[in-house]
């Protein structure tokens, strides 16, 4: 698997859109067409197993995360692997639900602050193939190890099989995190329940704690 970037002139179109319920139907945007001529594809890295996210680094360089459970760092000069996962992590590639499922190594997002202390997120999915679900991981990169990773939230229940986890990630200006989580297939009615965690979008702290002004369902939700 190679790792491509695509340049344009667009401007940016925005890096988060929200849904709302609307009782009429919605015109589509009128979009101008673009000839393919106006990319440009550049090859920055080949031969990368299963790549599943990248993150863009401020020096121009790339984190790229692996399926079964590798960190890179891909910039003009190749690529360097990143040493220091947790075995929670590199242990994915014999893990049921990274090889034969859609679990592994997700989404890799920086922190705001991570030009100063390097924080970064990855998401992950733990557990077997009887009993998983996803969860966020905080670590700080220096150099090209990780440090101090430790896991601050874990989706519940737990499902079966390996199937739709999510894991995507958005990073908010005030350090909170938005991570989706998937249905689990079989289970996408539990969406419907404010006691699961399956089926929705989460907004954390770097802590692993509910970020403020989150609704309150109760004392009985999640």
């Amino acid at each position: 698997m190679r790792l491509t970037s695509i340049k344009t002139a667009l401007p940016a179109l925005g890096a988060l859109t929200l849904l709302s319920a609307c009782l009429e139907p919605q015109p589509a945007p009128d979009l101008t067409e673009r000839p393919v001529a106006d990319f440009q594809l550049e090859t920055v890295a080949d031969g990368l197993a299963s790549p599943w996210a990248v993150a863009a680094l401020p020096d121009g360089g790339y984190l790229v995360t692996g399926k079964l459970g590798q960190l890179w760092r891909v910039d003009g000069s190749g690529r360097t692997d990143i040493a220091g996962l947790p075995g929670e992590l590199t242990s994915l590639a014999t893990n049921r639900v990274a090889t034969d499922g859609q679990g592994g190594l997700l989404d890799v997002a920086l922190a705001p602050s991570f030009e100063t202390d390097g924080r970064i997120y990855l998401s992950y999915s733990y557990g077997d193939w009887d009993a998983n679900g996803t969860a966020l991981m905080v670590a700080t990169l220096q150099g090209d190890t990780l440090v101090e990773a430790r896991t601050v939230f874990r989706a519940g229940p737990a499902k079966e099989a390996g199937s739709h986890y999510g894991g995507k990630m958005v990073v908010l200006p005030d350090d909170s995190i938005l991570l989706t989580l998937g249905d689990g297939f079989a289970l996408r009615e539990e969406a419907q329940k404010p006691t699961s965690h399956l089926g929705s979008v989460v907004r954390v702290m770097p802590d692993g704690s509910a970020a403020p002004g989150n609704p309150d369902f109760g004392p009985e939700a999640m």
